[in-house]
């Protein structure tokens, strides 16, 4: 499996941590590597993300998260 971001998600990601960092720094350093951590649990398993269903016709599987659930 590859993860792929596309364009508009790491523009979202960068935004997310530019946000956070106007607070904290430490704090936005931690939402980040928190999403990348979220997102990387893919490759070890994909199903916990649903299947992208605008690609469902494809050869490929693709999966897509939406949301990061809050992990409180």
């Amino acid at each position: 499996m590859k993860l792929i971001w596309t364009v508009f998600a790491a523009e979202q990601l960068e935004s997310i941590y530019r946000f956070v960092k106007k607070k904290s720094e430490r704090a936005a350093a931690a939402v980040y590597n928190d999403i990348l951590d979220e997102t990387d649990g893919l490759l070890h398993f994909p199903e916990m993300a649903q299947a992208e269903p605008l690609l469902s016709e494809s050869a490929e599987s693709y999966r897509s998260l939406q949301r990061i659930q809050d992990k409180g």
